[in-house]
C-alpha cells in the first residue's frame, strides 16, 4: 500500500511539474487571443512573439559623425559582455548587409553607411540586443565653393543585353577639381541610386588624395559585377531607368553623375 501511494504521490508530482512548467510558457497569440504553448499559435499559425526589447541589458545607445563622415557608435550593457555582433539593414534591403562579430568592447567604426539613408542597427551580445533607427548625416560640399567640381562616367548608356554577353563591360568615373594650392586627402565614398533605391554596394577610398598638380582622377568600375550584383541581390531584379553615382568626401556630398540603363 505504502509502495503504491509513493508511486501516486510521484506521478502528481511529475504532472504538477509539467502543469508549472506549460504554464509557465504559455502565452497569448496577438492575432486571435489563443492561448498556446508552443513556438507557433495553434489557431492560425502565427509565430510567438519575441521577448520584449525593453528586458535588453544594451543600453544608452549612441551615433557620432566622425570627421571623415564614417559613424562612431557606443553603448553601455550591465551584462558586461566581451563581445558584440553589429548590424544594419534598410527598408529596401531583404537582408543584413553587415555584420561585423565579435566585436571588442562597446563601441564600433562602421565606414560603409551610406549618407542621407535611414539604417536600421542591431546591437547584441548573443543574449540580448538593442534596436536603434538612425539617419546618416548628408551636408553638402563646400570646400571648394567657387570652384569647378564634377563627376563625370565615360559612359552614359548601358544595356542589359549587351552585359549579360560582356558582363566585363567597364567604365571609367571622372573626378574633376579645382587645382589646389595644397595636397589635401579625404576618406570617399561612391554610391549607387537605383530606380529602386540605393543599392548596398558602396566603394571606399580611406585616402582619396586631391593633388595640388591635377584636376582629374579617373578610376575603373565593372557596371555588372561591381553595381549590378548587388542591385539584383538587395532588390531581386535589374530594373532598366536611370541610375546615379553619388561621390562624398569625407561624408559631403561632392557631386553626382547618371546613366541610363535599358533592356
Amino acid at each position: 500500500m505504502k509502495r503504491k501511494l509513493c508511486v501516486f504521490l510521484g506521478i502528481l508530482m511529475a504532472v504538477c511539474l509539467l502543469l508549472n512548467t506549460a504554464l509557465a510558457e504559455s502565452w497569448t497569440c496577438p492575432d486571435c487571443g489563443t492561448s498556446n504553448t508552443g513556438n507557433f499559435c495553434t489557431n492560425c499559425g502565427a509565430k510567438k512573439p519575441d521577448a520584449d526589447a525593453s528586458d535588453t541589458t544594451i543600453t544608452n545607445v549612441s551615433f557620432s559623425p566622425q570627421s571623415n563622415g564614417d559613424i562612431l557608435i557606443k553603448w553601455d550593457d550591465s551584462a558586461s559582455a566581451s563581445s558584440y555582433s553589429v548590424l544594419y539593414t534598410t527598408d529596401d534591403w531583404n537582408s543584413y548587409y553587415y555584420d561585423s562579430d565579435s566585436v571588442a568592447g562597446r563601441r564600433v567604426i562602421l565606414e560603409y553607411l551610406i549618407p542621407g539613408v535611414t539604417y536600421e542597427i542591431v546591437i547584441s551580445n548573443g543574449t540580448s540586443e538593442a534596436t536603434e533607427t538612425y539617419t546618416v548625416p548628408c551636408p553638402l560640399f563646400s570646400e571648394f565653393v567657387a570652384g569647378d567640381k564634377y563627376l563625370a562616367l565615360t559612359k552614359d548608356t548601358f544595356s542589359l543585353a549587351d552585359l549579360e554577353r560582356n558582363p566585363m563591360s567597364s567604365f571609367d568615373v571622372q573626378v574633376r577639381y579645382p587645382k589646389l594650392k595644397y595636397s589635401r586627402d579625404y576618406t570617399a565614398k561612391l554610391v549607387l541610386k537605383t530606380p529602386y533605391g540605393y543599392c548596398s554596394a558602396v566603394t571606399r577610398w580611406d585616402s582619396f588624395t586631391l593633388e595640388n598638380r591635377y584636376t582629374y582622377v579617373y578610376s575603373s568600375f565593372y557596371l555588372k559585377n561591381n553595381w549590378l550584383d548587388y542591385v539584383e541581390d538587395n532588390f531581386g531584379s535589374i530594373p532598366t531607368g536611370e541610375y546615379t553615382f553619388e561621390l562624398f568626401m569625407d561624408g559631403q556630398l561632392y557631386s553626382y553623375a547618371s546613366f541610363s540603363l535599358t533592356k
